[in-house]
């Protein structure tokens, strides 16, 4: 038996789907660039938290 793990998260009306790569608000597609996607996934990962700019660039 395989196990399926779905990693989101969610905040006002959106929901970020970290496997799928999309960001849905109210259950609608909101279009964004592939790095635009991926500085938001790593803001929203470390919510609370500082991002140093240095950690960011090498995630992007």
């Amino acid at each position: 038996m395989t196990v399926e793990r779905r990693h989101f998260y969610t905040f006002g009306p959106f929901r970020l789907e970290a496997a799928e790569r999309a960001l849905l608000r109210d259950g609608r597609p909101v279009p964004l660039a592939p790095k635009a996607f991926e500085a938001l996934l790593v803001l929203v990962e470390n919510a609370g938290h500082l991002v140093d700019k240095d950690d960011l660039i090498k995630r992007l």
